[in-house]
């Protein structure tokens, strides 16, 4: 084998350089995607089509869920679905590791 060229050796090569190629391929595929994302946009009308092709739509409907005005209001909400003056008591079965650290 031969010996390496000077430029082989040098720290532009072996540190800056891949670093540089490694942004520019992000680059190219970050903008593959917004590019993606703006055809799906212009190219389908209504949102529930849009919804079944972007999934970042479909999350953004499932985070904001439904508005409460007040907080009273889903006071009274919690209040009618729990009723925490009337409920059975219903004891949780045991298992033997249970009953194991109950006994030290």
């Amino acid at each position: 084998m031969g010996t390496k060229p000077t430029w082989a050796n040098s720290t532009f090569v072996r540190t800056s350089l891949p670093m540089f190629g490694f942004v520019v391929i992000c680059w190219f595929g970050l903008s593959q995607l917004v590019d993606s994302k703006l055809r799906i946009r212009s190219g389908v009308r209504g949102y529930q089509k849009v919804d079944e092709y972007d999934p970042m739509e479909r999350m953004k409907r499932l985070a904001s869920g439904p508005a409460v005005s007040s907080l009273q209001e889903e006071l009274k909400t919690m209040q009618h679905e729990v009723d925490i003056n009337n409920f059975t008591y219903k004891p949780v079965p045991r298992t033997d590791d249970d009953d194991d650290h109950q006994e030290q």
